[in-house]
């Protein structure tokens, strides 16, 4: 019999709703680094992008982390030091405002009258359940939860189980940092719009989104080992395969989630790369592998793009 502890809320974590989503639905919440030997280099999923008057790193985020994952290597840390200006998913200093939080979990709920039973497929939910109650936690506690607010509540606390937090993960400790040192900070995208983001990618199918993020869930932490490896090492081939074998069967999420905002992101960078502002770019290491990845596309605008 499990023990009911209550659910992570709505709020409860400053780390945007759609970073954790995003790193639900890929699986990319992992463990420590330190995975694959030493001689398989370059070891980082960072990259140098130079135009003629610019230069960018590009380094694959991890949303969630665990302690053992710092230091960061090398290279990681000299990117960061040159660099002037730091971009994110989204500027975080609009989670540490209670009027975004507030918004977060009003956004997060269903319409009055309506519960997840209302949403959700039998089959679904019965999953969900199980799920639920494999970690200890009672579906009653989630039931007014929007169905990608289920997911991340879900998730999250799984994750705090296992060590993990978004306070650990790459954005918020170069967010941190990058303020400590009165670096600029960009985001690539606003609080509203990355709420919309994941509305819109339940209104495709909101029943296969959580049936998605469920199934992977169950192999979380079996996943997290070839996950790991991969990203430690920047093996795009390798991390492509680990984190969207699964959504293959869901082609409008990954496009939603990943191959549409990589699109938008193209226009923001393109620009970047004429200011001759040295900027470190952290996004999702989702965002990177494959043809409509970032580091494909930028390579395929013109620039010197060099693993580190």
């Amino acid at each position: 019999m499990h023990s009911q502890h209550q659910p992570t809320h709505p709020g409860s974590s400053p780390a945007p709703a759609p970073a954790i989503l995003t790193g639900v639905i890929l699986a990319l919440s992992l463990a420590q680094p330190g995975i694959g030997s030493e001689q398989d280099a370059p070891s980082a999923c960072l990259w140098r992008v130079q135009s003629s008057n610019t230069t960018a790193y590009i380094q694959g985020s991890v949303h969630l982390l665990s302690d053992d994952a710092y230091p960061l290597p090398s290279q990681v840390e000299m990117a960061f030091k040159a660099s002037e200006r730091i971009v994110l998913e989204m500027d975080l200093a609009i989670m540490t405002d209670p009027e975004a939080q507030l918004e977060l979990v009003i956004k997060g709920m269903l319409p009055e009258g309506k519960t997840l039973h209302d949403v959700l497929s039998p089959q679904t939910l019965e999953l969900a359940e199980d799920c639920a109650q494999d970690i200890g936690l009672s579906m009653v506690a989630f039931k007014r939860y929007k169905p990608w607010m289920f997911v991340m509540a879900l998730t999250s606390t799984r994750l705090q189980q296992l060590g993990f937090s978004a306070e650990n993960g790459l954005d918020w400790h170069f967010y941190k940092r990058a303020k400590e040192l009165e670096k600029a900070i960009v985001g690539l995208e606003t609080l509203d719009e990355q709420l919309a983001l994941f509305e819109s990618v339940v209104e495709e199918d909101q029943d296969a989104f959580v049936r998605q993020s469920l199934e992977d869930f169950a192999t979380l932490e079996t996943d997290i080992a070839g996950i790991m490896e991969a990203w430690t090492h920047g093996d795009l081939d390798a991390l492509s395969e680990a984190l969207f074998q699964n959504l293959r069967e869901y082609p409008n999420i990954q496009r939603i989630l990943i191959d549409d905002r990589n699109a938008k992101w193209m226009r923001t960078l393109n620009g970047m790369m004429q200011s001759g502002v040295t900027t470190m770019v952290i996004v999702g290491a989702g965002h990177l592998p494959g043809e409509g990845g970032l580091i494909a596309q930028l390579r395929a605008s013109g620039y010197t793009v060099e693993q580190l």
